[in-house]
């Protein structure tokens, strides 16, 4: 994920900027220094980033506290995207000169980048105090709060970046991602209508795109995917599309488009975890637990990728920690056979949006407890979300000729598939009229 985090901080500021001339700074260098810093400066105005590395770590054992020379060697390594050592460089620079007006904003974008979230706040609320009401710091800083999970803030900073320039439209779309997180859609939609029509980028219809998915429009989501597509060839909107053809059933070509953002970014967001989300939707819990695993690997800590391990688990009556979630633990208290223990974790929200599993297990547990009516409509509705789930139309055939509902059964066998699976329900229920 980081080239796409990379494309919206280069889409904030341009981080590539003539660097200031030294004798600007805050700091008067000695003569040594400041005839090193002027070679480091032109040679990194040239491009020539590695040289001006190089004689920047040449003169440190005389330059060792010297604050200038750990803020040119972290703009070096910046453009190098040497993440690790722009972070140490940029971090002895505020040590050794905290009221520094430009390394604060340095150093909050590379720890964005490498996803140190919690530092790059604290960096930018210090590079708003020196340089306050600085749209392109608020834009980092509002971008950086909508990672922490804390829109109220990040619409705050947001607001205030797009009255101080209304022309930038990454702060547009940041504003409208803030909507979004604030659950305001209509809003996030206005901001989002206004970017693609008049000023389009790759990222801006991506976003788009998502929101559309967010809305249940499938149909706008794929157009703005595709549209996201023409402006550059990222992984992101693979995913999404792969996410849009699931939810169709378009088995083949959902699982193409995972493979597709897979060749092109292995570190993309929710590629694993939608690539699984989609096998589990297709029945091939095997294959999921793979991606799950593959994507563990990639990332030990993506939360979203361990729930998915213990759901892969719980779909194969395995084992699960005490830590997994309602709908896990509501598959797991099925199999255990404490199905009105199921029934209340599965069903826990009444207003929820229910997932096919939630609502085929929500089935299941009442078809045990013989509550036909309930039963019956769970089975309908996991069949109507999920037509792929092929496991829960025999099972709800199967169901129906249980509770002898002959006619019933004898009708969802006409329009099922023609494999032996059913046939063998065709004479289950022959022999028990």
């Amino acid at each position: 994920m980081i080239k796409y985090f990379e494309r919206i901080i280069a889409k904030i500021k341009d981080l590539a900027e003539g660097v200031e001339d030294y004798t600007k700074d805050t700091i008067v260098p000695s003569s040594h220094c400041a005839a090193t810093l002027n070679r480091a400066k032109k040679l990194i105005e040239k491009g020539e980033y590695e040289q001006a590395r190089d004689i920047l770590l040449e003169s440190m054992p005389l330059q060792n506290q010297n604050a200038l020379v750990y803020k040119y060697l972290g703009i070096a390594y910046d453009k190098l995207q040497d993440w690790r050592n722009a972070l140490d460089s940029y971090n002895s620079a505020a040590y050794y000169n905290p009221d520094d007006k430009d390394i604060w904003a340095k150093f909050a974008f590379v720890l964005y980048l490498t996803e140190h979230f919690e530092k790059a706040s604290k960096a930018f609320e210090n590079a708003d105090k020196l340089r306050p009401m600085n749209s392109d710091i608020l834009s980092g800083w509002g971008m950086t709060l909508l990672k922490l999970e804390k829109p109220e803030e990040a619409h705050e900073k947001l607001e205030i970046a797009a009255e101080l320039n209304p022309n930038n439209p990454m702060t547009a779309m940041l504003l409208a991602l803030a909507y979004k997180d604030l659950g305001e859609l209509g809003k996030a939609n206005k901001y989002f209508v206004e970017l693609v029509q008049n000023r389009p980028d790759g990222i801006n219809t991506y976003e788009y795109a998502a929101l559309r998915y967010l809305c249940g429009d499938y149909e706008g989501a794929e157009f703005y995917a595709k549209k996201s597509l023409e402006f550059s060839d990222s992984a992101a909107p693979y995913v999404l599309l792969g996410d849009i053809y699931a939810q169709r059933c378009e088995k083949e070509i959902s699982l193409n488009h995972f493979q597709s953002a897979f060749e092109r970014e292995v570190t993309c967001e929710q590629l694993f975890s939608g690539w699984a989300d989609a096998l589990i939707r297709f029945g091939d819990y095997d294959e999921a637990q793979k991606k799950v695993e593959e994507g563990l690997e990639v990332d030990p800590k993506d939360k979203i990728l361990a729930n998915r391990r213990e759901l892969c688990a719980a779909l194969k009556g395995a084992k699960t920690s005490e830590s997994a979630d309602e709908r896990v633990q509501g598959i797991i208290a099925y199999n255990n056979g404490d199905y009105n223990k199921a029934i209340e974790l599965l069903g826990c929200d009444v207003a929820e949006d229910k997932t096919p599993l939630q609502c085929y297990y929500l089935a299941k547990s009442y078809g045990e407890i013989k509550d036909d009516e309930q039963a019956c409509s769970y089975y309908e509705e996991a069949i109507e979300k999920n037509p792929m789930h092929i496991k829960a139309q025999l099972d709800y055939i199967r169901y129906l000729i249980s509770v002898k509902k002959y006619r019933d059964a004898g009708y969802k066998l006409r329009k099922s598939p023609n494999t032996q699976e059913f046939t063998e329900l065709a004479a289950l229920l022959e022999n028990s009229k």
